[in-house]
């Protein structure tokens, strides 16, 4: 439909001009150096290119289901223990690397001290025990909620533990379930892979809310994909209650109901007109829902519900609404960071700078296509990771991008469909393993 794919050019072309005119503005007044300029553009650049390929491939629809999920009971079990054995070696790993800074401590002793002394994690604890009582407790309350219930006699950070471990293996089995929708049983091992080797996986085991809100998150997209819309709501609803990754999922749920409508909206087909909406509309339901009921909790709370946008700006000392903001605010921290910390600038700065390279790269790999005309990504996955790249780095800002990036399942899955070579997946995983070593090294130990 030439029409179609015209239009859809046209959209994508409004959207990079005014990104475009945006970071020229942005820049115009700034004094930035070249090579913070050149970093800044290079991720304008493929962020465009992102949008333009992918935007062009949504005149193609996609099935909802491509390939029968032949996966059956004899497989669950040894996919789970695989996935919970990424888990506990990410667990001995940071045990190992936290005791390893204290010596004269028990190395258990020394990692639960550690973590209680995290912001992040306290917060989630102290969340779990007084509620929002305080204007600093901002997170989402869903992982909270959880360890409440799970820990009547009030021992939180054990119950925090549990449940992030379970959740973390729980996702790599349903992103191995989630894979095999479209490919083979060997790109469904290796996107489990990849997830639990990404140069951050060793947060998998810190007791925050991301292992959950990646294991809804996952659950969710399953669900869509196979047509059970009613738990895929009440997926979308905990995932969304859990962080704001969650929320962003509706990206995934908006697209897949434009794929169920074109697949199955036909004259011939036995279900009412108004079924088919409603079941389209419904896994969006249950995200917006559960968005909905954490802003309600900020209004309740502190008298305004967006909140916690600003509580985020205070956090990191910054107000940004622009990628290129964040990433230049990176370039700078690196500079002065690497003549007088370069300790720092391992641990924070040039980890996010990668990860907002990687993001993109991995997504724009995906836009390539296969044989069939078809991306090596599907659409729906890509234009979730454009969307949260957008609010994790431009509207929240954010500066603890490799942590919140382990809830991006699509990374993985873009890893694993771009590694059928062996020589590839070997030199990627090689990559990955490098990356891990060297972020764990400054961050942890």
């Amino acid at each position: 439909m030439p029409h179609m794919k015209n239009k859809l050019n046209i959209f994508s072309g409004i959207i990079s001009f005014v990104f475009t005119l945006a970071f020229i503005i942005y820049f115009a007044g700034a004094d930035a150096d070249p090579l913070t300029l050149w970093i800044c553009g290079m991720l304008l650049l493929l962020f465009c290119i992102t949008l333009w390929r992918a935007t062009a491939l949504l005149e193609h629809p996609q099935n909802t289901v491509i390939n029968p999920d032949y996966m059956d009971t004899r497989q669950t079990i040894p996919i789970l223990i695989s996935c919970a054995e990424y888990i506990a070696a990410l667990h001995l790993l940071l045990v190992i690397g936290i005791g390893s800074r204290f010596p004269g401590m028990g190395i258990i002793q020394a990692f639960v001290t550690d973590l209680m002394n995290d912001i992040d994690v306290r917060g989630y604890q102290h969340l779990a025990e007084h509620w929002y009582i305080t204007s600093t407790n901002t997170e989402l309350p869903f992982f909270s909620a959880m360890v409440r219930a799970f820990a009547p006699s009030g021992n939180f950070f054990a119950a925090a533990m549990a449940i992030n471990a379970l959740c973390a293996a729980g996702a790599g089995l349903y992103i191995y379930r989630l894979v095999l929708l479209d490919y083979d049983q060997a790109t469904a091992k290796r996107a489990i892979r990849y997830m639990y080797i990404f140069p951050s996986a060793f947060f998998f085991a810190v007791p925050l809310a991301g292992s959950i809100c990646l294991f809804f998150s996952v659950v969710f997209v399953y669900l869509v994909r196979k047509r059970y819309f009613y738990f895929a709501a009440l997926a979308g609803f905990c995932a969304a209650l859990s962080d704001i990754a969650g929320a962003l999922i509706v990206t995934v749920a908006i697209i897949e109901a434009v794929n169920e409508w074109r697949t199955y909206a036909k004259p011939s087909h036995p279900e009412s007109l108004a079924l088919r909406i409603f079941r389209a509309i419904l896994p969006s339901t249950g995200i917006l829902s559960g968005l909905g009921c954490y802003l309600y909790i900020n209004y309740i709370s502190y008298g305004n519900a967006l909140y916690f946008l600003g509580r985020r700006h205070v956090y990191f000392a910054r107000d940004t609404w622009y990628f290129w903001d964040t990433a230049a605010y990176l370039c700078e921290q690196t500079k002065i960071w690497l003549a007088t910390t370069p300790e720092i600038a391992f641990a924070v700065s040039i980890p996010n700078l990668v990860c907002m390279f990687a993001i993109l790269l991995l997504l724009a790999a995906g836009t390539s296509t296969s044989t069939n005309g078809q991306p090596t990504l599907r659409l729906s996955y890509i234009f979730y990771g454009l969307i949260y790249f957008l609010v994790l780095f431009g509207m929240l800002g954010d500066l603890k991008a490799p942590r919140q990036t382990l809830v991006l399942f699509p990374l993985a899955i873009a890893a694993a469909t771009l590694t059928r070579s062996k020589a590839v997946d070997i030199c990627l995983t090689l990559l990955y393993l490098v990356g891990f070593a060297s972020y764990f090294y400054f961050s942890v130990c």
